[in-house]
């Protein structure tokens, strides 16, 4: 059973990022096609739905002890808005990270993040398209 999944932000060099897919560094620029791939992993049951966002909320927080992953009274508000339905292609135009050695670029996707709050501060909004 998956308990968590995680994502990663590992900056790079322009000139790292500006190769071809199987000559960089591995990893993979998740960061925009993060969310579509979690909606689609839960894709048709609101159960898996609940337990993919626990996968990347709460349950990281248990197994590291880490007082987050919740929206409970006196916890920071670190979240994301997103709209679940909006279709998209993920694209050079679309992407919001710098980092586009990407598998899924041309890829269509479901869902996207609106805002993301972070200690009840929006520290990123879409800008409407």
């Amino acid at each position: 059973v998956i308990q968590a999944i995680s994502s990663d932000h590992h900056p790079m060099a322009e000139d790292e990022k500006a190769v071809p897919f199987q000559a960089s560094t591995p990893g993979v620029s998740t960061y925009d096609g993060f969310l579509p791939l979690l909606l689609t992993l839960a894709e048709g049951s609101a159960k898996n739905l609940r337990q993919v966002i626990a996968a990347v909320t709460c349950n990281p927080a248990k197994i590291l002890n880490l007082k987050t992953g919740s929206l409970s009274l006196g916890m920071d508000a670190n979240l994301n808005i997103i709209n679940p339905n909006r279709q998209w292609t993920l694209s050079h135009e679309t992407a919001v990270s710098k980092g586009l050695n990407n598998p899924h670029l041309s890829q269509s996707m479901t869902g996207q993040i609106d805002y993301t709050l972070f200690q009840g501060r929006i520290v990123f909004s879409r800008k409407p398209s």
